[in-house]
Parts: structure tokens; C-alpha cells; sequence
């Protein structure tokens, strides 16, 4: 027999339903068996797999290995370089150029200074007699020429010849270099695809053929792009520094060719005033010897004193001329030093823009390669968030079939709540989340809660086993020394006090006023004997 059927109060059983004492005292015993601790209904969730890694909980699925390689490839772990790493030597040497040439000066212009032109005293010859000249037949004149043999030939370079002499540093020490470089990235990226097919049990198959060759068409096209840039930079900086030694080398000849024909002239130039003067003096020799007969001493003193001041004014002439010569040459030679000092100098430019080109183009590589290095663990995180979305979502359904196993007892509760009208019904599925159960939870507490009333009408018993009980405190102790605590049931809510007995304690003092459920075991406390005994 049931507890219903033997509790006391104003009526009897026979004034309801039996139907509804039977369905209503079946349904309070299974709600009570769904509290029960006893049966396991609120076990902890554990991992289905039984394989939780330490460091991880039940929920969270651990890292895969593609994500832990990407990890390594990017943090530089497991003997890879990292990001940090790649490409630094080509930025710390583009960097080290580049701070070279910070305190970059030319080399300062010296202008030269020519000699001073010769200036000289001019000291007459004293008068003396001499004899009357033989008077001959007038002396020809012949002028002199300059001999185009004494002059040089300026020879001007055309065209690019000798450009390879330019070229093929460059091409050596950067675009082999950065042709390697492109190379070994590519050589890592068929080792790492590899590596992909291998894990993914691919290896060898028509999907590594495809990323090897798509690894293979982004180098090729790398290096086209690479070779054809650096290419062109390098025709253009040979083409500049060709040029520039040309035109070194034309300004040389033209200088050269500067000082022969100012040599020339001044020898020309002074073969003809030699003649002129040579000619000049033989005529006049004559004539002052055949005009001077009669008065041979007068004309003697008179000749000579003229060839006196000829020979004083020839002087002159003579080291006018040199001086001249001098200051002309004076001035070549520092027209000369200077056009040395202004080639030096475009030199030392030149030599400045190229280191710094260079640092430039050893930037873009180490960027480049950093680009490369990062994109190459990009694809493995990538493929690693992949597989651990997928791990998650495994461990996610895991929960939810023992969230919907956990919440099947509350669900058939639940039905048979709805069946008595104690609860609406819901039309709800089978798939339970931590938010349906819950509402489950709440549901047969609610049938519980319904029962514990339906029991204080009709029987004056109420639930005062120490296991649906929480939250015990002493408050008292009567007469007869029973202990009076405040307490919450187990399906009350947070913050809920009620008042009472602990049925185990009363089975000491008051036997009779215990009832202990058969169905569930659970013990059940008279209050109306509690207050008769006291």
C-alpha cells in the first residue's frame, strides 16, 4: 500500500478518486527517485573519450598538430627560425648600409691657383760705337705653322661596350643570391607540403601534386618578377657608372687636347715673331750700313744704339711672352685639377647611391622573405584551426548526448506531470542543453512541491529525510531535548528557509510519529504527534 493511503487528516481515501490517489502517488514516488542521489541521476560530466590531456578540461578539445606545428613555425620553436628570424641578416645589413651613409659628405672642391704672371724692370743698353754694317740683298720672311702631328686626337666611347664588366658583379652578388634565396623558400614550401600530405594521409596523391605546383608556379613567378626587377635595376646602375667612366674619359682627352694645342700655339708664336725679328734685323742692318757711309761713326753710334733698344724691346717681348705661356699653362693645369676634383667627387656620389640601393633591395628581400615565411604558417595554423574546429565539434556533441541522457529522466517526468494537468503541455524535443535542464529540473521539483501539499491536506506528513535536505542549521531544542533546525529541500531555491525536525533524529525519541515511504525508503515526520508529545 502506498503512503497516500495511510495518512491521516479529515477525510479518507475513499473521498477521492482511487485512480487519482493511485496516479498522483506514483508520480510523487518517481519524482522523488529522480532527486534521489542514490541513483546516479546527477553524475559530473566526463570525458567520453577518456583521453582529457592535463592542462584541458572536459570541454575544450586540445590543440591539434598542425596547430602546434604553425604555432612553431611562427614563435620560432622546434628548430624553426621563426618570424622574427627570417630575413633579419638582409634587414640588419640593409640597416647597417644605410646608417653608413648618414654622416655621408663629398668630398670638399680645393679650387686651385695659377702662378703670377712674370713682370720684369727694363734696363736700356748703354751707347756704343760701332763699325758701319755690310749692306746685302734684303732677308726673306717665312712664317711659321703649326704641325697638326702636336696635336692629340679626342676619341669619344659610344654605345654600351664594356657593359658587361658592370653587369656581372651585380648579377652575382644580388640576383643569384636572391635567386638562391627564392629557391630554398621554395624547397621548404615541397617539404612542408609534404609534411601536409603526410598528415592527411595524402602523400604522393593528386592533392600534393596540386600544392606542389601551385608551390612551384609562386616561385616562378616570384623569380620573374625578382629577376625582371632587379634586372632592370641592375642595367640601369651599370649603364650609370658606364656612362659616367666615359664621360670621365672623354673630359680627359679633351683637356689633353687642350694643353697640346695651347702648346702649339705658343711655340708657333714664337718661331714667328723669331723670324719676323731675324728678317727685320737683317734688312735693317743693310740699309743703315748702305744709307750711313758718309758719316760712318754718327751712323755706327746710331746703329748700335738702336740694336741696343731692338735687342732691350726683344727682351721684353721674350719674357712677356713667356710669362704669358706660363699663366696659360698655370690655368690648364688647374682647369685640370679641378675637373679631377669634380670627377672624384661624382664618384664618391655615385659610390653613395649605390650602397644605398643596395641597403634598399636587401630590405625588400628580407621583407619578402618574412611575407613568405609568414604566409607558409598562416596555411598550417589554418589547416590546425581546421582540425581542432573539428575536434571541438566532436567533444560538443559528446556533451549534448549526456546533456539529453542526463535530462531523459526529468523528460519523462515531465510527461507524466503534464499527463496529471500539474504542467502545460510543451511539445517539446528530445535534445536537452544546460538551459533545458533546468527547466526539467524545475518541472519535478514543481510535482514534488505539489505532492508535499497534497500530503499536508490529506495526511499531515511532510518529507524530513536528512537526504532531500541542505542548508541545515540548530535553532533550538524543545522539552524533551529534540533538536529544531531551519532548512531548504534540495528542489527549493537558493535563499528558501523552512522549519523543522530531521526524521533520523526523531526515530530515537518518537518512533511512532515517523513513516518511512516503501517505495522510495525516504522517512516522513507526523507533526500533529510531534505536538501531542510535547
Amino acid at each position: 500500500m502506498g503512503l497516500i493511503t495511510n495518512a491521516k487528516g479529515p477525510g479518507d481515501s475513499s473521498t477521492i478518486d482511487p485512480r487519482v490517489y493511485a496516479n498522483t502517488n506514483w508520480n510523487y514516488h518517481n519524482a522523488l527517485d529522480v532527486f534521489n542521489p542514490k541513483n546516479n541521476g546527477f553524475n559530473a560530466y566526463t570525458d567520453q573519450q577518456g583521453t582529457g590531456p592535463a592542462g584541458y578540461g572536459e570541454f575544450v578539445a586540445p590543440p591539434s598538430d598542425a596547430t602546434k606545428l604553425g604555432s612553431a613555425i611562427v614563435t620560432g620553436d622546434w628548430g624553426y627560425p621563426g618570424a622574427m628570424n627570417v630575413g633579419k641578416s638582409a634587414m640588419d645589413s640593409a640597416t647597417g648600409g644605410a646608417t653608413g651613409l648618414l654622416n655621408y659628405r663629398p668630398t670638399p672642391l680645393v679650387s686651385p691657383t695659377a702662378d703670377a704672371a712674370w713682370s720684369g724692370n727694363y734696363s736700356p743698353a748703354p751707347v756704343e760705337t760701332a763699325a758701319a754694317p755690310t749692306l746685302t740683298a734684303p732677308h726673306g720672311f717665312s712664317g711659321a705653322a703649326i704641325n697638326r702631328g702636336d696635336i692629340g686626337n679626342v676619341t669619344p666611347q659610344s654605345g654600351l661596350m664594356g657593359l658587361d664588366k658592370y653587369m656581372n658583379p651585380y648579377t652575382s652578388n644580388v640576383i643569384d643570391a636572391s635567386l638562391n634565396d627564392l629557391n630554398r623558400a621554395r624547397q621548404l614550401g615541397i617539404s612542408q607540403n609534404a609534411s601536409n600530405a603526410t598528415l592527411s594521409n595524402a602523400f604522393g596523391g593528386d592533392r600534393q601534386a596540386v600544392t606542389d605546383a601551385e608551390t612551384n608556379r609562386g616561385y616562378l613567378d616570384a623569380a620573374g618578377r625578382t629577376i625582371a626587377g632587379l634586372r632592370n635595376q641592375g642595367f640601369d646602375t651599370a649603364a650609370g657608372l658606364l656612362q659616367n667612366d666615359q664621360a670621365k674619359n672623354l673630359q680627359g682627352q679633351l683637356a689633353n687636347q687642350g694643353v697640346d694645342l695651347n702648346v702649339a700655339n705658343t711655340n708657333t708664336g714664337y718661331g714667328q715673331q723669331a723670324n719676323m725679328f731675324n728678317a727685320n734685323a737683317a734688312n735693317q742692318g743693310e740699309q743703315f750700313g748702305a744709307g750711313l757711309i758718309a758719316d760712318l761713326n754718327r751712323y755706327n753710334a746710331g746703329a748700335f744704339n738702336q740694336g741696343n733698344q731692338f735687342n732691350a724691346a726683344n727682351l721684353m717681348a721674350n719674357n712677356q711672352f713667356n710669362a704669358g705661356n706660363r699663366q696659360q699653362i698655370n690655368l690648364a693645369n688647374q682647369n685640370a685639377a679641378m675637373q679631377g676634383l669634380l670627377a672624384n667627387q661624382n664618384a664618391d656620389l655615385s659610390g653613395a647611391q649605390l650602397d644605398l640601393s643596395s641597403a634598399g633591395l636587401l630590405g625588400n628581400l628580407s621583407n619578402d622573405a618574412l611575407s613568405n615565411y609568414l604566409r607558409g604558417g598562416g596555411a598550417v595554423l589554418g589547416v590546425g584551426a581546421a582540425e581542432d574546429s573539428r575536434q571541438q565539434a566532436y567533444r560538443d556533441a559528446l556533451y549534448q548526448e549526456f546533456l539529453r541522457q542526463q535530462g531523459l529522466p526529468f523528460q519523462r517526468q515531465e510527461a507524466v506531470n503534464q499527463s496529471l494537468g500539474l504542467l502545460p503541455a510543451s511539445g517539446g524535443t528530445n535534445n536537452y542543453n544546460s538551459s533545458q535542464l533546468g527547466t526539467r529540473l524545475n518541472n519535478a521539483t514543481s510535482a514534488v512541491n505539489f505532492m508535499s501539499k497534497f500530503m499536508d491536506m490529506f495526511g499531515g506528513l511532510a518529507a524530513s529525510d536528512a537526504d532531500l535536505k541542505t542548508d541545515i542549521e540548530t535553532v533550538r531544542r524543545d522539552g524533551r531535548g529534540r533538536r529544531w533546525v531551519n532548512f531548504r529541500y534540495l528542489w527549493d531555491a537558493p535563499g528558501t528557509v523552512r522549519h523543522g525536525v530531521i526524521a533520523q533524529e526523531i526515530l530515537a525519541s518518537d518512533p511512532d510519529a515517523v513513516v518511512r515511504d516503501p517505495n522510495t525508503g525516504f522517512l516522513f515526520v507526523d507533526y500533529a504527534k510531534l505536538t501531542e508529545a510535547q
